[in-house]
């Protein structure tokens, strides 16, 4: 936790927000970092970051209280305990639903309802890791122990129940490989 700088990663979110999906960092106007700060998206991932950042420092009883008021006043639901990396984007933060055990890379992007948790109710709570640079479209579901490769692509509406390798695009019902990126 000593090496965490919570500005610092607030600011990398900030920045990636503020330019699209490029993980390159890029100056930062005055403009637009008060932009930044106005965009419920972005105070989404930033009240995560606290929560975490809380929850990880001790502070487990006033992190879940400030999770709570986050979760009802956004309508969406990253859990504290859940592990993003840096820097990452929401395109719409309506519904987003992130289970504590989750593990997240850097420079992902996740559009509105998407889902990531467990596959059975009452059973193991085993959730989903993904890599660096994934987008997720909206109201994908990835649900149980199952890896998404660094660069891949989830298309709106899918559901992943098994791997998907680094730098491929998937979607449907279940996901089912579209193609290869490259």
């Amino acid at each position: 936790m000593s090496n965490y700088s919570l500005f610092k990663t607030i600011a990398q979110d900030m920045a990636f927000s503020a330019n699209k999906l490029t993980v390159k960092e890029k100056k930062l106007s005055v403009k637009m970092a008060f932009l930044m700060l106005i965009s419920p998206e972005f105070r989404v991932v930033m009240s995560y970051r606290i929560n975490s950042y809380l929850y990880r420092a001790g502070f487990e009883r006033l992190s879940t209280v400030l999770y709570c008021f986050s979760k009802k006043k956004y309508s969406t639901d990253i859990h504290p305990k859940a592990q993003i990396g840096v820097p990452f984007k929401l395109g719409h933060h309506m519904g987003i639903v992130i289970g504590p055990e989750v593990t997240i890379g850097d420079g992902c992007y996740f559009l509105n309802s998407v889902s990531l948790g467990n596959a059975n109710v009452g059973g193991q709570d085993v959730m989903p890791t993904v890599g660096d640079e994934v987008i997720v479209g909206v109201g994908a579901r990835i649900l149980g122990g199952v890896s998404i490769g660094n660069g891949s692509i989830i298309g709106a509406n899918s559901v992943v129940r098994s791997d998907i390798p680094a730098d491929e695009i998937w979607a449907g019902i279940p996901a089912k490989k579209i193609r290869s990126k490259s």
